[in-house]
């Protein structure tokens, strides 16, 4: 009797452990910081600088999870620019930040449905449309030759703080091109009830 009440108690803990460490892995922690550009492979230095050239750049080294990039940053017709490459400078995608008001309505609209149900209240930080696939395709968006958007994957990413049951939250959205919703996760910060809504 005693073998089975312990059997039940551990696969009890178990069950614990392991739903509290899938309720970490869905948080996300990012750590960004500068580096030198002798630093950067030559391929992604030679991308950025082929793409934006006489634009001042930097470069940061992203740890996102066990995962590693470099981004180059670059300020292009007044809007910030992130292109990001994987540690051997492989290019992997571009984000470029936006304001609500650079987005059709509809699509705004779709995306303030889902912030309805899932908070009280809710803050839009950032946001950003992100560009993977061809990197040829996506180049074209910065040389204003055209573009077959057939090649390119576009997203919206938007950092959002909540309130749901009087917790403040920041999570990173993820919607389609349509304004669908793809994914929800929540960000690892500290410092989210200071703030004023």
């Amino acid at each position: 009797m005693t073998s089975i009440k312990q059997t039940i108690q551990f696969s009890f803990l178990a069950l614990l452990l392991a739903l509290s460490l899938n309720s970490f892995a869905q948080e996300k922690l990012e750590v960004e910081h500068h580096v030198a550009a002798s630093k950067v492979p030559e391929k992604a230095k030679a991308f950025v600088c082929e793409l934006f050239p006489n634009y001042r750049m930097k470069w940061i080294k992203e740890t996102s999870g066990n995962k590693e990039s470099f981004e180059a940053k670059v300020k292009f017709h007044k809007k910030r620019i992130s292109i990001e490459f994987s540690v051997d400078g492989t290019f992997e995608d571009v984000e470029e930040e936006l304001e609500l008001d650079d987005l059709d309505a509809n699509l705004v609209d779709a995306m303030k449905e889902q912030f309805v149900q899932d908070f009280e209240r809710c803050k839009i930080k950032k946001m950003q449309r992100h560009y993977s696939g061809n990197k040829e395709e996506i180049t074209k968006l910065y040389t204003n030759l055209k573009v077959d958007y057939s090649k390119i994957s576009q997203l919206y990413e938007l950092v959002v703080y909540g309130i749901k049951d009087k917790e403040i939250h920041s999570y990173e959205y993820t919607f389609s091109k349509d304004g669908t919703f793809v994914s929800r996760i929540k960000n690892a910060e500290s410092n989210t009830d200071n703030l004023l809504f």
